[in-house]
């Protein structure tokens, strides 16, 4: 059931059961704002989707690796819960933002992140380096923490629409079925300002590219800048020699003095 990562020929970490990760999810659920799946199912399990849609109705932003089965024919077929309603699936790119060929293609996918080459800790050896959509997706969890933590006002659909609207360009354009609305862009996606409207965090339609932008108003040119600057100038030499002759044409009593 779990995507199961194969290191020196031996395949990491134990199958669980729907069951058991439905219980997990929903225990999670009442703790956490982000929850991280770093695992896939070929079937659509009933326990699961309830426990997803559990998660969803508490605001609860769900990540989900898409898979590492490709087939060189085209899109594959669905994977969970990464094609759950309301869970952000995520693939993986190498260091050149290129997809790594066995992340799935489908629907389902709609973020890339780093996953290949990734650093971590390895049992018995302290680090090593892994590839696979397991590793590329807590880097979305990750920046979903990040926003929720820099925007607590934010909803869950307004955490996953502002990841999807601020990530980088992707071959294939957006959406596509290899890289979903993008690269991840963790520093656009925490410090962006967007417009107001809030895409959904559904499957469906979700912002063009260019939905992101700054609000900010654009700064004076140089040319008004500089003008600026030389009136300001202008303004503290004026200050100045009020201050100096002021007092004196007081003290004189607004007499005219000696030449």
């Amino acid at each position: 059931m779990t995507e199961r990562e194969v290191v020196n020929g031996q395949p990491q970490g134990r199958e669980g059961t729907p069951g058991g990760l439905a219980k997990a999810i929903h225990d999670a659920a009442d703790q956490a704002q982000v929850i991280n799946l770093s695992l896939t199912m070929e079937t659509d399990d009933p326990q699961v989707r309830a426990a997803i849609g559990y998660a969803v109705s508490r605001d609860v932003v769900v990540v989900a690796a898409v898979g590492n089965a490709h087939q060189d024919t085209g899109a594959d077929p669905p994977s969970y819960p990464a094609a759950y309603p309301g869970v952000l699936g995520v693939g993986a790119v190498d260091e050149n933002g290129n997809r790594v060929a066995q992340s799935q293609v489908g629907s389902y996918v709609r973020i890339v992140a780093p996953g290949a080459n990734v650093t971590a800790a390895a049992r018995g050896q302290g680090l090593g380096t892994f590839a696979g959509t397991s590793f590329a997706a807590p880097f979305v969890s990750g920046t979903a923490a990040l926003i929720r933590q820099y925007h607590p006002g934010l909803h869950a659909d307004q955490v996953i629409a502002r990841i999807l609207a601020t990530a980088d360009p992707a071959p294939g354009g957006r959406p596509s079925g290899g890289y979903g609305y993008g690269i991840l862009n963790p520093y656009r996606a925490v410090t962006e300002q967007l417009v107001a409207s809030a895409p959904s965090a559904s499957q469906g339609p979700i912002p063009a590219a260019g939905a992101a932008h700054r609000t900010v108003p654009p700064g004076p040119t140089r040319a008004t800048a500089l003008l600026l600057a030389g009136a300001g100038l202008l303004l503290a030499g004026l200050v100045a020699l009020a201050a100096t002759v002021l007092p004196r044409g007081a003290a004189r009593h607004w007499r005219p003095g000696r030449t």
